[in-house]
């Protein structure tokens, strides 16, 4: 899911999905396309510096606003 969120090219999306019919999950997550725009995608350590800032647990949910931190948009998956 990182790396389809990370790739808003369609026909690369359409690979991946293609190849996990036909590969192990593995094999399509270690594949060069992949793990290359997975490694574009993790967050920076500044990042989760304002992760770790503005995270607060409530009921067993960690909700984060960053709006405020200059962030349109932000990929919830941290490796």
């Amino acid at each position: 899911m990182q790396v389809i969120e990370a790739d808003p090219d369609e026909a690369f999306i359409e690979q991946i999905i293609r190849d996990l019919t036909r590969s192990a999950l593995n094999d399509v997550a270690i594949a060069p396309e992949a793990s290359d725009v997975s490694n574009q995608s993790c967050v920076a350590s500044g990042d989760l510096e304002a992760i770790r800032r503005k995270s607060v647990y409530r009921d067993g949910v960690v909700p984060i606003r960053l709006a405020d931190e200059g962030y349109e948009g932000f990929n919830k998956f941290i490796p």
